[in-house]
């Protein structure tokens, strides 16, 4: 089965911390895509694409937790646009939530996370292409390294 994300050097915002955060990103937007493609005839009650989504949904607001916070470090003059556009994107994902969970009809069902995984998908690589590398620019300009001494996490 191809996968529905997978990582391109285009994506690299040049700054590994944050990479290898867009990464984990994409490999749980493609384990959504895996969930949605085998798991026609699951029920609500067992439902793994609401399970995968809700790991997605919290590792995005770490993500953007790390990205804010570092905007703030290194005075990123479109701070409160980007984090504006971080809430908005939360905010949609947690509408598609809800809409998975409160549908009855499997086939109703499958389209909203089909829809949603497509919505995924288009958002990060726009946001990342767009609008993640002007503030590493802004950051690598005022001295973020590019990679890790050694790896945290």
């Amino acid at each position: 089965m191809a996968a529905a994300i997978s990582w391109k050097d285009e994506y690299s915002v040049n700054i590994q911390e944050i990479d290898e955060q867009h990464k984990m990103l994409i490999q749980m937007i493609d384990d959504l895509f895996v969930v949605i493609s085998r798991n026609k005839e699951q029920t609500l009650e067992e439902c793994e694409v609401c399970k995968v989504l809700e790991r997605l949904i919290d590792y995005t607001r770490i993500h953007f937790a790390v990205e804010e916070s570092l905007m703030r470090i290194f005075d990123y003059p479109d701070y409160e646009a980007h984090k504006a556009m971080h809430d908005q994107f939360i905010d949609e994902v947690m509408m598609f939530e809800r809409r998975l969970k409160s549908n009855k009809n499997k086939s109703s069902e499958q389209l909203v996370a089909i829809e949603m995984l497509f919505r995924l998908k288009e958002w990060l690589v726009n946001h990342i292409v767009g609008i993640d590398k002007a503030y590493s620019r802004h950051m690598l300009n005022r001295g973020a390294a590019k990679s890790w001494i050694r790896k945290f996490w």
